[in-house]
């Protein structure tokens, strides 16, 4: 069984008429879940994780906001080590995987994360925001992957297009 622990960092003083708090959110994870498969131990698997990046690129992304998401995008890209499973999700009023163009999730290797950036590159924003829709992709992507899952949703915050209780479903 995986063990997790949660820490949260932040500047609990907020400037004067402020309305912006920043935390820092640290997720620690030990053990993956499963018993380690034969090429688990010999080294010759990959470690059990698969990671799948979601990018809100929907229309209230435009500018800067886009920029500075495909910015964090390519550097948690090239954070993944070799032989971690990984995917990346594009996020409007509709959710699709952006990379790998086929499934199962692509295998981090120098080759695949510099595909997955120019992936990246090329994204735009553009109509509306449906983050129940990126969150259920995601899991659907993630669903069968051994080990320990993770994503990571990269957005403006602002979910417009869905009823209240979407996201809780």
């Amino acid at each position: 069984m995986a063990d997790f622990r949660l820490e949260c960092f932040q500047n609990e003083f907020l400037p004067e008429n402020g309305n912006i708090m920043n935390a820092v959110i640290t997720v620690t994870a030990t053990g993956t879940g499963a018993a380690p498969s034969k090429g688990e131990m010999t080294g010759t698997a990959p470690d059990g994780r698969a990671e799948v990046i979601i990018v809100d690129t929907s229309g209230s992304m435009n500018g800067l906001r886009l920029r500075e998401a495909k910015a964090a995008t390519a550097v948690a890209i090239d954070c993944l080590p070799d032989g971690v499973r990984f995917g990346l999700v594009r996020g409007t009023h509709t959710a699709e995987v952006a990379f790998p163009a086929a499934p199962p999730l692509a295998v981090s290797s120098e080759t695949t994360r510099n595909m997955a950036k120019d992936y990246v590159k090329k994204f735009e924003a553009g109509g509306g925001t449906s983050m129940a829709a990126w969150i259920h992709l995601t899991a659907h992507l993630l669903r069968d992957e051994p080990g320990i899952k993770h994503a990571i949703l990269l957005t403006d915050g602002k979910n417009e297009n869905e009823t209240p209780d979407a996201l809780d479903r």
